[in-house]
């Protein structure tokens, strides 16, 4: 599966909050992770924001799979632009996709196969 990233340039995310609304760009995130209630969008420039919202959301109101967003684990999306390598362990059923700056974020063993062509 190819992963087109081009179609982020210029989209943008808007979220309401309590406080007024959150605007990111949908090139600058890297990641997004859930915990809980809350989800951590973590940018290009390694700044987190949190948000309450689910994972389901970003998935599936927000389509980031459309932009070029592959959901990697059951926690996880991440932004395919900053994939910059794959590592397979051992085992061959563990991958550790490498984030720019050097994140390490597991894949899940049903989602290895989508990631066989970077390793």
């Amino acid at each position: 599966m190819i992963w087109d990233t081009n179609k982020q340039v210029g989209k943008k995310i808007i979220i309401k909050t309590k406080k007024g609304f959150l605007s990111f760009e949908m090139e600058r995130i890297k990641y997004i992770i859930c915990d809980g209630h809350y989800c951590y969008i973590v940018l290009a420039d390694n700044s987190e924001h949190r948000v309450r919202r689910s994972l389901k959301y970003f998935e599936k109101t927000e389509k980031l799979e459309d932009f070029g967003f592959a959901h990697v684990n059951r926690n996880t999306l991440v932004n395919c632009r900053y994939v910059f390598d794959a590592e397979l362990l051992q085992t061959k059923r563990t991958l550790h996709l490498k984030v720019i700056n050097n994140e390490s974020i597991i894949v899940s063993r049903r989602k290895v196969h989508l990631f066989k062509n970077i390793v």
